[in-house]
């Protein structure tokens, strides 16, 4: 009876070491896990507002072309006192002017009226900078006051810097204004009358002055295209 005691009691408490060690394995499982950090907050939104999604088949844009400035030009006319053409020559020299201008490769100024040699002295002086020089002349004149478009001529040269030497030079000879013709227009006598203003009355059409703004025009593309320049269309052309 006795024996049967013990072994029951022994039976007993190896079931109770059992059921111990099971409940307390965990606890030491559990204590030997690290401690996750807890995961960051959301990003807060920016206030930015964000461009808008190009869809795949737009092409980007092309980046904007910078134009480099291939010659830089003083642009003078003669300075002769001792004719009545200032006012044919203005017109010139400011249509010539405004015509370069057009072509984005040239950098344009303007310089006080020189004669030749002082042009040509001006250029000498300076380091960048060509010096165009412009000059309206009259052939003849008869003795009725009248002189046909082919007596009237531009003469242009453009010295160099740092040597006043001549780049390019010509003569660009007067002719009947014509809207859709550029350069190398035919030339054709028509009689002008030249009376006390050279240009006629202010405001009222005049052949004389529309013919030396295409002058203008044409001079100035000469100068353009021996820089290797492509003249710009031409805008703003009379009716």
């Amino acid at each position: 009876m006795k024996n049967r005691l013990f072994y029951f009691l022994c039976n007993l408490l190896i079931v109770c070491i059992y059921i111990l060690a099971l409940s307390i394995n965990p606890i030491y499982a559990q204590s030997g896990r690290r401690v996750q950090p807890p995961p960051p907050p959301p990003p807060e939104p920016s206030s930015v507002p964000s461009q808008p999604s190009r869809p795949a088949d737009e092409p980007a844009p092309a980046p904007e072309k910078t134009v480099e400035v291939v010659a830089r030009l003083l642009v003078t006319q003669d300075d002769n006192k001792f004719d009545n053409l200032g006012n044919l020559a203005n017109v010139v020299v400011s249509t010539c002017t405004e015509r370069l201008r057009q072509a984005t490769a040239l950098s344009i100024a303007k310089e006080k009226p020189l004669d030749r040699k002082q042009a040509s002295d001006k250029a000498k002086a300076e380091e960048q900078h060509h010096v165009v020089w412009l000059q309206v002349q009259v052939d003849r004149f008869n003795n009725s006051r009248s002189a046909s478009l082919q007596d009237f001529q531009v003469e242009y040269i453009v010295f160099s810097p740092k040597d006043g030497k001549i780049k390019t030079q010509g003569k660009v000879y007067l002719r009947p204004y014509q809207p859709s013709v550029g350069v190398g227009g035919i030339a054709v006598p028509v009689p002008i009358p030249v009376p006390n203003s050279p240009i006629g009355v202010p405001g009222q059409p005049n052949p004389l002055q529309h013919s030396l703004e295409q002058a203008g025009v044409e001079t100035a593309d000469r100068i353009m295209q021996a820089f290797k320049v492509s003249p710009p269309p031409i805008s703003n052309r009379r009716p």
